[in-house]
């Protein structure tokens, strides 16, 4: 799926992002994914205008950063319960 300069292609790209977290942020079996075009120039990539696939500097990249959160605060929040002996 192209990720679209266009806001319906930007929309769709993002709901495929959410629907791909959703299906499957729960399954013991999936241990992560890879992200087709993720490019190191991140400030140049993606953005207004570009029709590419990468979700940098899209709404997909919000999703995506959303979801990958959520283990973090999760991680931390564990640890410092473990500090606290809760």
């Amino acid at each position: 799926m192209d990720g679209g300069g266009d806001t319906e292609g930007r929309r769709v790209q993002a709901a495929a992002y959410e629907a791909f977290f959703q299906a499957t942020w729960d399954l013991p079996w999936v241990a992560g994914a890879y992200w087709w075009k993720w490019f190191p120039q991140h400030e140049r990539s993606g953005g207004d205008g570009d029709d590419g696939f990468t979700p940098q500097n899209k709404p997909a990249q919000k999703i995506m950063a959303d979801w990958y959160l959520r283990t973090h605060l999760a991680e931390t929040l564990d640890s410092e319960q473990m500090l606290h002996g809760e």
